[in-house]
Order: C-alpha cells, then sequence, then structure tokens
C-alpha cells in the first residue's frame, strides 16, 4: 500500500516507497476510513451521514519531518492518495484508491513497535473519491465503479 502526500506550501512529501510505480511515494502499513449514520429513525436527522477521518499508520521514512512540519504549521493538504494493490497477472494493478482534497492533518502521532518506529496520521478532508477496480479470471481490470462525496 502507497501514500502520496502534496501539501499548500510544502508540495509533494517525499516517501522511501521502492515500487517502479510508486517510486517517491510512502510505503504504508495500514489505514481506515468509514462512515456513521443518526440511529434515529423518521426525521431528517436520521438522514444525516458523518464522515470520519483518514487514518494511515506507516514506519518512519523520509517524508516524517514533512508530515511533522504540515501538521505545526497547518499547512492544508491539496490531495493525498492512497493505493492499495494486488496480484494481477503478470503485474501488480491498483485495485482499490482514496483520494483526499481540501485536507488538514488533525492528529500525528509516533510510537514504537519492538524497535521499529511507527506513524498515525489523521487526516481531515472536504472532498473524498475512492476508486474500486475489479479484476477478471484472466487478470484484467473490469470498469472501475466510484464513490464521491464533499462535506459541506
Amino acid at each position: 500500500m502507497f501514500l502520496r502526500v502534496e501539501s499548500a506550501r510544502a508540495g509533494a512529501l517525499k516517501g522511501e516507497a521502492n515500487d517502479r510505480e510508486h517510486a517517491g511515494w510512502m510505503d504504508i502499513s495500514g489505514w481506515a476510513w468509514g462512515m456513521k449514520a443518526q440511529q434515529a429513525m423518521g426525521n431528517a436527522s436520521a438522514q444525516r451521514t458523518s464522515l470520519d477521518s483518514l487514518v494511515v499508520t506507516k514506519s518512519v521514512d523520509s517524508a516524517t519531518t514533512g508530515l511533522m512540519t504540515v501538521m505545526r504549521t497547518n499547512d492544508p493538504v491539496k490531495k493525498a492518495v492512497l493505493h492499495v494493490r494486488k496480484a494481477a497477472g503478470k503485474l501488480p494493478m491498483v485495485y482499490f484508491e482514496v483520494t483526499i482534497e481540501q485536507g488538514r492533518i488533525t492528529d500525528y502521532d509516533i510510537s514504537n513497535a519492538g524497535e521499529e518506529l511507527v506513524e498515525r496520521i489523521e487526516f481531515s478532508f472536504k472532498k473524498i473519491s475512492i476508486d474500486y477496480t475489479g479484476q477478471t479470471a484472466a487478470g484484467g481490470k473490469v470498469a472501475p465503479t466510484n464513490f464521491n462525496t464533499e462535506i459541506e
């Protein structure tokens, strides 16, 4: 899994991914995002859905201090793109892509997991787009499906 973050002032933060298609991106070990709806039935508030922040975990790398600076200086995140891949024929295929825009880093933590240092970064955002691309039995791509929304 890979992450690319571009802020308004710092520009694209350079990670250490060695993948040819994701050179300069950050390798990530995990991520989470979701939505919640009110449980009350039968009123207008029951139709409201709230969007969670995007939370990413990764090992410390060359982008670490840049992420810290983006948060500390309240530098807007113009765009962040997360790619999830799977084996597909001869080359791995990006089958799930999350893109957020008009965001900010709202929480940043660094801790150790044994000998390794692990970062947890939380992004709030105004826009999110999710693309899923399926795969045929022969390893080809199926037409993607998409989810887009904006927070008003």
